[in-house]
């Protein structure tokens, strides 16, 4: 058994002890839990790195525009695209709009000459347009560094860098205009813009040196955004 003078020394330990426990637990959590961060973040860092690698590696994407739908349907995965022929959409009145937006995908109508929901209605749907993202993949292909790399742009990315629109390529799908082209999403503005229901959608422009994502009003015959039907398995 322990005497009094050694009980005594066992609580000053124990109390010692906890009192360590409380100060520099923390810190090792603490340390853990930013090594753990630290490692997560080169992941991630890594995957996007690799990622970057990738695409601006590729010396051209796999994009086709056809006329008519080939017969083994193309596949949007992986940087592969077949869009139909670039047409100029014929607007259609708000009365029809109505009348076809819920088989077609649209959310909302609000004007005549809507030349938006008369390229969702060539096309067959919202669905059968080009997405964001595919109008993201055309200006990778579209823009072309000093280095002969691609660069990298997101759906909704304003892209202005070092790359130039090439003229070549965009007539060899079948563009007719240099210098400036404007195609439309399946994209309509739906609350984040303060904006009248059905009176703008998105679409990219293609500037000799950028590439901008942006919302265009969609009514107007004058409106001269051009606009592709995507083909997808």
């Amino acid at each position: 058994m322990f005497d009094d003078r050694e009980k005594r020394n066992v609580i000053a330990l124990c109390v010692l002890i906890l009192f360590m426990l409380i100060l520099f637990g923390p810190l090792f959590t603490v340390h853990s839990q930013y090594s753990a961060d630290e490692e997560s973040l080169s992941s991630n860092y890594s995957e996007r790195t690799t990622s970057t690698a990738d695409v601006t590696s590729l010396e051209e994407l796999n994009i086709t525009f056809t006329n008519k739908k080939p017969r083994k349907i193309c596949s949007v995965k992986s940087g592969n695209l077949c869009f139909s022929k670039v047409f100029q959409p014929k607007p259609i009145s708000k009365t029809e709009c109505s009348n076809i937006k819920f088989n077609l995908g649209i959310k909302e109508c609000g004007y005549d000459d809507d030349m938006w929901a008369g390229a969702v209605k060539k096309c067959g749907g919202v669905d059968n347009m080009a997405t964001p993202q595919d109008l993201a993949y055309l200006a990778q292909a579209l823009y072309k560094s000093p280095n002969g790399s691609h660069p990298v742009i997101s759906a909704d990315e304003y892209y202005t860098g070092d790359a130039v629109f090439d003229n070549a390529k965009a007539a060899s799908y079948g563009f007719d205009k240099k210098g400036y082209i404007a195609l439309w999403s399946n994209r309509e503005v739906d609350g984040e813009i303060v904006a009248k229901p059905g009176e703008y959608a998105y679409g990219r422009n293609f500037f000799p040196t950028n590439s901008s994502w942006y919302p265009q009003e969609r009514y107007g015959k004058s409106n001269k955004r051009l606009a592709v039907c995507v083909y997808k398995d």
